[in-house]
């Protein structure tokens, strides 16, 4: 396999990728995402700004337009836009028919707290609490729109302070 990409052994593979990752910690300027931001598509963006911040707790950044046809809505380090679109949002039919048809996840700590936070809001959910096979715990809420978005814990919290 080393030979096959172009190096004379195993040996001189391992330096090559060592070299490599030394390299690039040196690189100033090396590219780092930052954040991603999901933009849900909605039929009324002042409609779903007021859905996020009076039932999920997100404040609204920002709407534009007169109506307003982009926002943003955020909580804590987490960002969602909010585009219009004309009519039905295309997601919203196969959002319907497929129960976990995640537009966005949220990565959280202590998902326990915040799903009991949402059902004392009465947020309605498209899939409550559980915890996946996969290790996480999930809960999914559906927007206005249609849109469903999970709140996930990736992995339980090591120590107390995490």
């Amino acid at each position: 396999m080393a030979v096959e990409a172009g190096f004379k052994d195993w040996a001189a593979l391992r330096v090559s990728a060592t070299t490599a990752k030394r390299t690039s910690k040196r690189i100033e300027g090396a590219p780092k995402f930052l954040s991603a931001v999901p933009i849900l598509f909605v039929r009324d963006v002042k409609k779903a700004a007021a859905f996020y911040a009076e039932r999920l707790g997100f404040q609204v950044d920002f709407l534009h337009g007169n109506p307003p046809f982009y926002g943003s809505v955020s909580r804590d380090h987490t960002c969602l836009h909010l585009r219009f679109v004309h009519d039905e949002p295309n997601f919203a039919a196969l959002a319907a028919r497929e129960e976990s048809l995640i537009l966005a996840a949220i990565e959280v700590r202590n998902v326990k707290t915040l799903f009991e936070e949402y059902e004392r809001r009465g947020v309605e959910f498209s899939q409550r609490l559980i915890r996946q096979a996969w290790g996480g715990i999930d809960f999914h809420v559906r927007d206005v729109d249609g849109n469903v978005i999970s709140f996930v814990q990736y992995r339980q919290p090591e120590s107390p302070s995490e």
